[in-house]
């Protein structure tokens, strides 16, 4: 199979795309895993019906919770630390903000930032009912399309791209109609280029159905020239997570391998080693830019 060509396009540079592998397959519907000839980003093809689609974002929060219940809230707010950023009195949107523990940390440690939050699954407005902010319970795609008259002196995109079926559009239409002239995006997304990917192969935890792609350095730089941004920081992520947590997301989401070994560890392991919190590299990057 490998080699085989598609007619694929790549959604990220629009180059030629081969396929590497059956990725996975439900009720008659078929997913191939490609790489694209110009940028070296793998991507699905074809694209997860909406069914297929629906079914992985069903419960898609709930399915990560565990013994602490917002375990990301204290990662967001080592992050940030790390950062280096200040956002008194800033405008920021998170973009794809999930249950809102990153809202909750820039306002616990930014009271005056003016923060938004777009998460288009429906589950999460329970819990943007509790958190002081402007929330917009939309897809993106459908967002930008709207007439918002919005700037940001920070947009943030973490955990994003890879759930897009075409970044460099959505990318795009945020920096030019969203960002105020040298303001800053922050992105995290897993990587081909990491060292993870490279080791486990197809048993990687990041392949799943809801990640449509996954960028590769080339492509990062494609979006950049494409968005008029100039790069800040790449580097290598590092989370510190819960333990049972990362058995949590493991055990429900990813490889069925990789999904059976996390499911059999959560129910064996006592409930004080969940706790531990554990700093894993899980083959993504920290993406810094701005605007031009």
């Amino acid at each position: 199979m490998a080699g085989n060509h598609l007619n694929a396009r790549c959604p990220i540079c629009m180059g030629n795309g081969h396929v590497l592998r059956k990725f996975t397959e439900r009720r008659g519907e078929v997913l191939k895993l490609l790489l694209c000839e110009k940028c070296a980003s793998e991507f699905l093809f074809p694209l997860p019906s909406s069914a297929w689609l629906a079914e992985e974002y069903a419960h898609y929060f709930s399915k990560r919770q565990a013994n602490d219940r917002h375990p990301k809230r204290a990662y967001f707010a080592h992050l940030l630390l790390e950062l280096n950023i200040g956002f008194s009195d800033k405008k920021v949107v998170d973009v794809g903000a999930a249950e809102g523990d990153l809202i909750y940390a820039i306002k616990k440690k930014w009271p005056t930032a003016d923060a938004y939050a777009i998460e288009r699954v429906p589950e999460s407005v329970y819990y943007f009912s509790k958190l002081p902010c402007t929330y917009y319970n939309d897809d993106i795609v459908e967002w930008l399309g709207k007439k918002i008259d919005l700037e940001f002196d920070c947009i943030f995109m973490l955990d994003l791209l890879e759930h897009l079926s075409d970044p460099s559009k959505v990318v795009k239409g945020l920096i030019q109609k969203h960002l105020t002239p040298s303001g800053w995006i922050i992105g995290t997304f897993p990587t081909v280029s990491s060292i993870s990917r490279k080791v486990l192969a197809q048993f990687w935890p990041q392949y799943k159905v809801e990640h449509l792609l996954y960028p590769s350095e080339r492509g990062i730089r494609h979006i950049e020239k494409e968005s008029g941004l100039n790069r800040l920081r790449l580097v290598p992520l590092k989370k510190r997570l819960p333990l049972s947590y990362l058995l949590q997301v493991g055990g429900s989401t990813g490889p069925p391998v990789t999904k059976k070994i996390c499911y059999a560890m959560n129910n064996i392991i006592p409930q004080a080693f969940g706790r531990v919190h554990l700093s894993i590299m899980s083959g993504e990057y920290l993406w810094i830019a701005q605007k031009k």
